[in-house]
């Protein structure tokens, strides 16, 4: 395997690992039971970034591309997806949404590149998509509760969060009261949490 790059040699260490005759361990692995590996590995990421090391960090991050590996590996064998899949999508994500480096439009500044980005996933995810939607479930309810409030005012529709609440908090006394027949106030993030978690 020496003439092989690194990533297609990783890939091939997996396949070898999850053959017939390969590692016990890793042949019982699925994607369920490697969620917590997952969020172990990117919490050890975050802490070499933290604290600035280097050689922690390229350690940490090859434990996390391993997974990807691994999961990739998974889906590979019951041909839903495979690892070049994983990266051509990606790129063509990238591709599409900074039409302002790879196409004809044009960001100014930070604020302009993550409300075009919002847009374009927006569109990318049909009429339905709202502007919540993306926030993944899994997070913490805190971060997930940070997550919900600044992602309408990076699309800038704050509004939507507000009607959203609205309409949660009319379900349970019985009443709806139209949220553009008064001043939109955003909920604090304690009653955000709670319109949000006790679904």
């Amino acid at each position: 395997m020496e003439n092989l790059d690194s990533v297609a040699r990783l890939k091939g260490i997996v396949v070898r690992l999850r053959a017939p005759d390969g590692c016990p361990w890793d042949r019982e692995q699925t994607h369920s039971s490697l969620r917590a590996s997952l969020i172990e590995e990117c919490h050890e990421v975050v802490d070499a970034i933290e604290k600035a090391d280097d050689a922690n960090l390229r350690e940490e991050l090859g434990d996390l591309l391993l997974q990807v590996v691994m999961h990739a590996q998974l889906a590979g064998e019951r041909g839903a997806f495979t690892l070049e899949e994983i990266a051509a999508g990606v790129s063509e994500k990238m591709i599409r949404r900074h039409p302002h480096v790879f196409g004809d439009k044009s960001a100014a500044d930070s604020e302009a590149v993550l409300k075009q980005w919002e847009k374009i996933k927006r569109e990318e995810k049909g009429v339905h998509a709202g502007v919540l939607d993306g926030v993944a479930t899994s997070l913490p309810a805190l971060l997930r509760s940070q997550n919900l409030q600044k992602k309408p005012r990076v699309s800038g529709s704050i509004g939507q969060i507000s009607r959203r609440f609205t309409k949660s908090s009319a379900r349970k006394s019985g009443k709806f009261e139209r949220p553009w027949s008064k001043k939109i106030q955003l909920p604090s993030r304690r009653r955000l949490a709670t319109c949000f978690f006790r679904r």
